[in-house]
């Protein structure tokens, strides 16, 4: 399967000037939104809700059940369900993306958000 082989080899090969559209787009994303991805990609398998939920305070934890509504609606991260929780992943392009790109930490994109 030629499809197979390029994907193999090309790990992100969409990427090209498709980033400055990411890019742009990801800049769109609320503080919160940006902080869920910038977690999700670090991790290289999908998330339990549990574990998620762990790295947000909890007074954030309603603002971070919208946003993985808002970021799955938007098509960047895909939900898993099993009987025992519910997981997140970064889709594999915008996981390349941030993976890549200089991609600010938690910690930067609060500093940003309070300048």
């Amino acid at each position: 399967d030629r499809v197979a082989e390029f994907l193999a080899v090309n790990s992100h090969p969409f990427l090209g000037s498709f980033s400055d559209y990411l890019a742009k787009h990801l800049d769109r994303l609320s503080l919160v939104e940006r902080q869920t991805l910038s977690i999700l990609a670090t991790m290289k398998n999908p998330v339990a809700l549990r574990d998620l939920k762990a790295q947000f305070q909890s007074n954030e934890i309603i603002q971070l059940m919208q946003t993985l509504d808002s970021l799955e609606r938007r098509s960047l991260i895909s939900i898993t369900q099993t009987l025992q929780d519910t997981f997140y992943q970064l889709n594999r392009l915008i996981g390349d993306y941030m993976n890549t790109a200089k991609s600010p930490s938690r910690n930067e994109l609060v500093a940003a958000a309070l300048k």
